[in-house]
């Protein structure tokens, strides 16, 4: 290569044109003759082409093999554009160019972050998107019908970014072999939050198995990656940590059990990350475990003794090492993907070469079995000003990783070199492992060409929104690194990549670094008991279940209290708590109201305690009592010491809001340790109030209005004769939705008209009614269904209002007796079924249809309690 080097540059000093094009054609052909050219979609060998307009991230796995043999590849289109895109392969097998036939695009109503695919192995895929507006949904796609269902909001507070986002890694999600779908994801606050998920099909609903864990310690952590291993079943989440300076690379192991390890440092090196606004980019823990249990993660360095940073790491920890061991590579990227097969090689796939300048290639690296790395190979050659600057995907998971043998795995083009037209393509090594020869580059003649369908940026490309500068990926000075400005990170005889932009001010925007104020202001509701500020803990910054002990050291045969706390809480309308003690050592006597949760705003759920020392107890406020924000006891625990010894008061508490939405919440248990030689217990004690089971007040049903109310029944009505009226061909939609329901089927829309029925209809899953080809005049809407308050609208039709649309509504949930009132007798319904399933628990006790009766039923009665049906609306 250097000889050819230096006959190059000879030839640019000949001064006779002709001479100097014929003699790089003799050298062309000498290259050729010198470097053995490849055919790359041969079988054995490597494989990419296009596939549709779309982008991917390192640490989401956007590409999965499903148990039929298809492949799915999911991503957004493009940065800021509002779609989602699914392409798949129609015919089982190793694909080859235009093998995605199959396609369908996701309307959303803003901007996608991170997406992630993860496959149950089965039917489902869940489409996992964190946005711009801080939500986190599920959107869960059947692979058997390739359609959508509607989408299920995790949360409401994933963080979010200003400015171009292409990189930024803030999800991460995984199937384990017992259907639990695993969820970690990057808070807003800079805190990595998991929780574990059940789906249930029949009612596209996701229950929470457990409460929310914030699973880093200190804060200033975010691009959580998650693993789990197909060896024993744990659960690891590796994360960047900006806590300490130089950041670092930390993670934790969850048990099957459910056990959570200490914070451990993966990192020997300082840890790239970048400030600029607010985010890091170019970074984010790629991480898998092989089928022995063995760890692998790869992460890019800060700068380095040559002054440039993404020096790749390569970071291992088998079932027997003591500490992860960390590995410098001579390669230089950003976002470089990790990738295993079933023969237990390791590959790195990642853009560069970083350390020559360059980002527009692909390029692969392959761990000898000596543990050693041999150099990156030349995987993916970029075209013309187009630009592979981006972040590859894997095919892998614990469950529903098919074909083993192949590493397979999405990446994509910036097409002009425009993050706003991005291009997915298809990734394959050969199967077994086997890597291209040394100093084989791909020729540029076999590199694929999109269709003729792909958008191509015009002679101008369109410049994207003033106050959006260029993917910050690609900035070569991060804000927090201090370097000379003699010292340019790339070489001076390299020009700066024109999609190198610094934002218009200067000064980047550090979202994620805010520090709590120091001091906190306490909240006017004063805890219940009194005893609890002699514990003198902190009070914590997030959002958090806390269980104090009041006394935590007392004497046997005395009386405790586990009261439940509840901090930085926001719209929370429910509770359910289920609290564990060692059933030898205390026995649960009562429950006594809290600050958030009375006999005068609230409704009790308390089945008692059980002999195996569990308790669950659940409370959910009632209108017109609104949601709670802040800091406030929930209600307390009281238990009788039995014999001596320490017990944990381990609790589980689930908190939602008024939609029954789940919200999060950390949790931190208590204890408590009998001591004989204890025989007083403290004076101040937990209040004296008894457990109640339904509020002491009674409402006194009031009739309905006037307002005729139909029946849930359909009926079938003959339509009545036609007047005479002139014909205005007029019409009447709009859209209605259960409350926290699966999907809209079965809701009745009557249309009457002079007191008559003139027609019917039930709706679909999408909750559509629309009724045509109405003559003028005055018409009544009655909107009904079992279970639901009837919604009534009054309407008139005229040759100047032909037309009338209702909008979106909801029906109120909770009147189990049909009696249009949403009342005592409905809380106890669902109170006196709590925690069964329906059946056998009766199915009017489940508000919601999912299948059980639960604290999202409680919460949907008392979000409704006291209204009365039918409700008058006007269009």
């Amino acid at each position: 290569m250097k000889v050819i080097h230096m006959i190059t540059l000879s030839l640019a000093r000949l001064k006779n044109y002709s001479v100097r094009f014929a003699a790089f054609i003799l050298l062309g052909l000498m290259v050729v003759i010198l470097l053995p050219s490849r055919d790359v979609n041969a079988q054995g060998t490597n494989v990419f082409f296009p596939v549709g307009p779309g982008y991917s991230d390192v640490v989401p796995h956007q590409i999965v093999r499903t148990n039929d043999d298809r492949v799915y590849m999911i991503g957004g289109t493009a940065q800021y554009q509002t779609l989602l895109a699914v392409y798949w392969t129609q015919v089982a097998g190793l694909p080859a160019a235009n093998a995605f036939t199959g396609k369908v695009q996701i309307q959303l109503s803003v901007e996608p972050l991170s997406v992630e695919a993860a496959y149950d192995g089965v039917d489902i895929i869940h489409i996992l998107v964190n946005t711009r507006t801080s939500a986190l949904y599920d959107y869960p796609f059947n692979i058997r019908t390739n359609t959508v269902k509607p989408r299920i909001q995790i949360s409401a507070n994933s963080a979010t970014v200003s400015g171009d986002y292409v990189g930024t890694s803030g999800l991460s999600g995984m199937f384990d072999k017992t259907g639990l779908l695993n969820i970690v994801y990057w808070q807003t606050g800079n805190h990595v939050i998991y929780q574990p998920f059940t789906y249930n099909a029949t009612s596209n609903t996701l229950q929470p198995t457990s409460a929310v864990v914030t699973v880093d310690k200190s804060g200033k952590a975010n691009h959580p990656s998650l693993a789990i291993s197909p060896l024993d079943g744990s659960l690891t989440i590796a994360w960047v940590s900006e806590f300490t300076s130089p950041a670092k690379i930390l993670a934790r192991t969850r048990t099957t059990a459910g056990v959570w390890g200490n914070e451990e440092v993966v990192s020997s090196a300082s840890v790239w990350t970048s400030i600029n606004f607010g985010l890091n980019v170019d970074q984010g823990p790629s991480f898998v475990i092989d089928a022995a249990g063995t760890k692998h993660i790869a992460y890019i360095q800060n700068y380095d003794t040559t002054n440039q940073y993404g020096r790749v790491h390569y970071v291992r920890r088998s079932t027997t090492d003591a500490a992860w061991v960390d590995t410098t590579l001579n390669t230089y990227s950003h976002d470089p993907m990790m990738a295993i097969n079933s023969a237990g090689e390791v590959y790195i796939i990642g853009h560069g070469a970083e350390s020559a300048g360059l980002n527009a290639d692909m390029y692969v690296s392959k761990r000898n079995a000596d543990g050693t790395w041999g150099a990156a190979q030349l995987f993916a050659k970029h075209t013309g000003t187009d630009s592979f600057d981006a972040s590859p995907s894997v095919k892998w998971s614990a469950v529903g990783w098919n074909r083993p043998d192949s590493v397979e795995f999405v990446f994509f083009s910036a097409v002009g070199g425009n993050y706003g037209n991005t291009y997915m393509y298809y990734g394959r090594l050969p199967s077994g492992g086997v890597v291209a020869p040394t100093n084989t580059p791909i020729p540029p003649t076999k590199t694929p060409v999109p269709p003729t369908n792909t958008p191509v940026p015009p002679t101008k490309t369109p410049a994207p929104p003033t106050n959006t500068p260029l993917p910050p990926t690609k900035t070569s000075t991060p804000t927090n690194t201090s370097v000379p400005p003699s010292k340019t990170p790339l070489p001076t005889t390299t020009p700066s990549p024109t999609n190198t932009l610094v934002p218009a001010s200067g000064t980047p925007l550090p979202t994620n670094t805010l520090v709590p104020p120091t001091k906190t202001v306490v909240p006017t509701n004063t805890l219940v008991p009194p005893t609890l500020t002699s514990t003198a803990q902190p009070q914590p910054t997030v959002p958090t279940g806390r269980v104090d002990v009041s006394p935590n050291k007392v004497g046997v045969g005395n009386v405790i209290s586990a009261t439940i706390n509840l901090f930085n809480v926001t719209t929370l309308y429910g509770v359910q708590v289920d609290c564990t003690v060692d059933p030898a050592l205390l026995a649960g006597t009562t429950h006594a109201n809290g600050a958030i949760f009375t006999d005068s705003n609230g409704f009790f759920v308390d089945p008692g305690p059980g002999q195996n020392g569990h308790w669950l107890v659940a409370a959910t406020r009632l209108q017109p009592a609104p949601a709670f924000d802040g800091n406030g006891s929930a209600f307390i625990l009281q238990y009788k010491t039995l014999a001596a010894g320490t017990t944990p008061i381990n609790c589980s508490i689930l908190a939602v809001d008024n939609k029954g939405v789940a919200l999060p919440l950390q949790v931190t248990n208590g204890s408590v340790t009998i001591d004989p030689a204890v025989v007083t217990q403290p004076t101040a004690v937990v209040p004296t109030a008894t457990s109640m089971v339904a509020p002491t007040f009674t409402l006194t049903p009031e009739p309905p209005t006037a307002t005729p109310s139909p029946t849930t029944t359909a009926v079938v009505v003959e339509p009545p004769t036609p007047t005479s009226a002139a014909p205005l061909a007029g019409s009447i939609q709009g859209v209605i939705a259960y409350q926290k329901a699966p999907d809209n089927v079965g809701i009745n829309i009557q249309l009457n008209k002079d007191g008559a029925l003139v027609t019917q209809m039930v709706t679909l899953a999408d909750g559509k009614y629309a009724f045509s080809d109405l003559a003028a005049g005055d018409y009544t809407v009655f909107i009904s269904a079992p279970l639901h308050l009837t919604e009534v609208y009054q309407i008139t039709l005229s040759d100047t209002a032909p037309t009338a649309d209702l909008g979106s509504q909801v029906l109120r949930a909770g009147d189990t007796d049909g009696n249009q009132t949403i009342d005592l007798v409905d809380a106890t319904t669902v109170s006196a079924n709590f925690t069964q399933n329906a059946p056998p628990a009766p199915t009017n006790a489940d508000l919601n249809r999912d299948g059980k009766v639960d604290i999202v039923d409680l919460v949907l009665i008392g979000g409704n309690f006291g209204m009365k049906g039918p409700i008058i609306s006007k269009p």
